[in-house]
């Protein structure tokens, strides 16, 4: 060692960990401000401190630093999506069994109506398919935030919530299965497009099941003190998310599993009263900021008008799709265009799907990538609004 080696290199490298308190502390102060205002939810600020950190703003936070971050993304959306999954509740979807209809025909109608958009402006017919199918998901982010800020309860909340977890469900799979297609377009072995789907998915669906077993099995061997209950269930949740990116599973599909047979199996109610959400909204609140920090003016441009239509005919099949199945729903035809508009939001997990079916091909990716990120950029600041607006006009929010 040299005289001096000792003292810290400059300019300074953040590392992860004061990354993410620097951009913890700059949401929170932020999103407290924007929430103070009554009119737009705390979500709108987060990712305004993103945008002015990000590319369209001071450049601090750029790609490398993304990538970076990237673990923390997987555990923000771990959470949100374990969450999310101990609200698919199978007795009740055997009880309404309008809830699953309509959640088929918005899926199918979001997605054909985004397919056909997209393949009426010359976009190939799979990368029309592989985007259409990441638009059946709806961010569960922005729902799940708003709603635990606005304290929202009630029947269009709780549909909302099951739609957005289904979603999820059918989108996941549906991109995973699109897999075995993009690979032989590419030029690959059959062997691999038909094992690496497979692999993702049905890899996912076990490690899913194996982590709530274990958790189930694990809570019962301790005292039913929250403290304990919540240290096995994050540990476990942190536990499947690292396993899932070992195996090379999918994270969105295992952690969505993962609370759903929590919420199906737990007959005893083991872990039914742990709330993870309050530490999962401190990583959400950093998956806001870096999600703004990935938008700009140029990626809004490079989408084009390709991400306007496909934005456009995603919702108008959604809406329509729960429209036409409000006569026989029980909400009326009225709360039943709030859920309509509550399905507008796409965010984070549309991002990582993008994401990850880029870096298996990045030439591909790239086009599929400017599509949904010129949808996430136009949807980042408007859905959450509308969201927070559609519950509150439901009444269904304690500020209403």
């Amino acid at each position: 060692m040299q005289d001096l080696d000792f003292l810290p290199s400059f300019p300074f490298e953040f590392n992860v960990v004061a990354l993410f308190g620097i951009l913890l502390v700059a949401a929170f102060v932020a999103g407290g401000a924007v929430h103070k205002s009554g009119f737009l939810p705390r979500v709108t600020g987060f990712t305004l401190v993103g945008m002015l950190l990000g590319n369209s703003g001071l450049d601090i936070i750029d790609n490398a630093t993304v990538l970076k971050l990237r673990p923390l993304l997987d555990i923000a959306l771990g959470v949100v999506l374990f969450e999310f999954g101990q609200r698919l509740d199978f007795k009740w979807w055997r009880q309404d069994r309008w809830l699953a209809v309509s959640c088929i025909t918005e899926s199918i109608l979001g997605f054909a109506l985004a397919f056909g958009a997209l393949l009426y402006l010359g976009q190939p017919p799979l990368l029309a398919g592989m985007a259409a199918a990441i638009g059946i998901s709806t961010s569960p982010a922005v729902l799940w935030m708003i709603a635990r800020d606005t304290h929202a309860e009630g029947q269009l909340t709780d549909r909302a919530m099951n739609l957005v977890a289904a979603n999820g469900v059918i989108a996941f799979i549906t991109v995973s299965m699109l897999l075995a297609f993009l690979h032989l377009d590419q030029g690959a072995p059959l062997r691999l497009a038909l094992l690496h789907p497979l692999w993702v998915v049905a890899g996912s669906i076990v490690l899913g099941f194996l982590a709530a077993r274990s958790t189930l099995w694990l809570a019962g061997l301790t005292s039913k003190t929250s403290d304990s209950r919540l240290a096995i269930v994050l540990g476990m949740v942190l536990t499947a998310i690292g396993f899932a990116s070992v195996l090379h599973f999918s994270v969105l599909i295992t952690l969505l599993v993962f609370g759903v047979f929590i919420k199906n199996l737990d007959h005893e109610h083991r872990v039914a009263a742990v709330d993870v959400g309050r530490y999962g909204s401190l990583f959400l609140a950093v998956l806001f900021v870096i999600a703004g920090a990935s938008l700009s003016w140029h990626t809004l441009l490079l989408g084009g008008m390709a991400a306007l239509v496909y934005t456009l005919a995603r919702f108008a099949g959604k809406f329509l799709g729960v429209m036409l199945i409000s006569p026989f729903s029980g909400l009326g035809v009225q709360k039943s265009a709030w859920l309509g508009l509550v399905l507008l939001p796409v965010s984070g997990t549309a991002l990582v799907l993008a994401e990850d079916v880029a870096r298996l091909y990045p030439q591909f990716g790239e086009t599929l990538r400017a599509i949904v990120l010129g949808s996430v950029a136009l949807l980042e600041l408007v859905g959450p609004i509308l969201t927070q607006l559609a519950l509150r006009m439901a009444r269904e929010t304690r500020q209403a």
